[in-house]
């Protein structure tokens, strides 16, 4: 499994990666969301992690740029935070989680449930008949 992590903090981007990679998963991280956004069809990531509070704007923007690709639907992501993310097919997880709970991220990743959200809105729907159109 190969991860995509979106971290500016250096702390937080710490205990992900050791999360990762104590579950043997692949990582790469980024701190410029722009690249990420330039890269990321390229990259093909299982999972995109993407920590809100660094930013607040950029995490809905790639989310939605992987949910609508067609070569990145297999990926899943996760937004680290305190808010339930809006996003479709998103998981959250709270920075108090993990750092009291090692392998709570791996875990979110693992378990094979299906995200929040897995029927798409009526926005969302419309965005994808268009798309296909």
């Amino acid at each position: 499994m190969f991860a995509l992590v979106v971290i500016e903090d250096s702390s937080v981007a710490d205990l992900v990666l050791r999360d990762l990679q104590e579950n043997t998963v692949r990582t790469i991280i980024y701190h410029d969301p722009i690249k990420v956004i330039d890269n990321i069809a390229e990259i093909k990531p299982d999972v995109l992690i993407i920590r809100q509070k660094d930013f607040p704007l950029h995490a809905p923007l790639i989310a939605s740029m992987v949910r609508f690709s067609e070569s990145l639907q297999h990926c899943r992501i996760v937004i680290i935070g305190d808010e339930v993310p809006s996003l479709l097919q998103c998981w959250n997880i709270t920075e108090e989680k993990l750092q009291q709970d090692a392998g709570s991220l791996a875990r979110l990743i693992f378990n094979g449930a299906a995200p929040p959200g897995r029927h798409r809105g009526g926005l969302a729907a419309k965005a994808q008949r268009m798309v296909k159109e």
